[in-house]
């Protein structure tokens, strides 16, 4: 029940919301991160529909970007 809740608060939120998993390499350094969700504030923050988001690599959606930094770069 609190996960159906926070869910619930996160999509519906005013401000921009991504879950997502962390992609490491063999020797279990973090690599990349993969898009579980966003929320309808993130979609029109950027321009870009969950649809399209979810499911996709960092790498995939972003020309530059950080695993230590918060600044990410989209590509259009």
């Amino acid at each position: 029940m609190a996960t159906d809740n926070y869910k619930s608060v996160m999509a519906n939120a005013s401000f921009g919301y991504s879950f997502q998993e962390i992609i490491f390499d063999r020797d279990g350094n973090p690599i990349d991160l993969k898009v579980i969700e966003i929320n309808r504030a993130l979609e029109k923050l950027t321009g870009i529909e969950a649809k399209n988001l979810v499911g996709q690599k960092l790498s995939q959606i972003a020309f530059k970007y950080d695993l230590n930094n918060t600044n990410i770069i989209l590509k259009d």
